[in-house]
């Protein structure tokens, strides 16, 4: 069940000039996306990731002023090739995290459909409130993650 709230979630849709399997392949490898998972001049500076329900998905993201922000996540489905969810709202294991002040807890569901030679994708970002929306918004999500699209598709297209 993947329900859309207008309220509480955010969401982008892309045709990418690339397969299925190379995608795939950038989008649960670390080292891939340490390539292209910030709209730059962001980083990823560190990565770990463990592409299994309940697993790691931990970063370092590294500002162009060289601030660093770590964040703990955690892996909540994977099917091959097809859709990949992950939230930082939990760490490995399914452990919540520990609330913080200026946290924004979310969760990511990528949704990818073979199109001819390239992919449809689907992305939906949940939130747990209103103001978690309207702070990722304000953050430039749509405009960021865009930009992170654009990064992913042309580095998949070196592969």
């Amino acid at each position: 069940m993947r329900l859309f709230d207008p309220e509480l979630d955010l969401s982008l849709s892309r045709a990418i000039r690339v397969d299925v399997d190379r995608l795939w392949a950038t989008l649960t490898d670390a080292g891939h996306l340490k390539a292209w998972f910030v709209p730059r001049p962001w980083s990823l500076g560190e990565c770990e990731l463990e592409a299994t329900p309940g697993g790691r998905f931990n970063s370092v993201i590294v500002g162009p002023d060289g601030e660093r922000f770590p964040a703990e996540g955690c892996v909540l489905w994977v099917e091959s090739g097809r859709r990949f969810a992950w939230t930082s709202a939990l760490r490995e294991g399914f452990r919540p995290v520990a609330a913080r002040p200026d946290a924004m807890p979310f969760t990511a569901d990528w949704s990818l459909e073979p199109s001819g030679t390239g992919t449809q994708l689907e992305i939906t970002v949940r939130h747990a409130d209103v103001a978690g929306r309207l702070q990722h918004e304000a953050m430039g999500f749509e405009a960021g993650w865009s930009q992170m699209l654009d990064q992913w598709e042309e580095y998949s297209q070196t592969l």
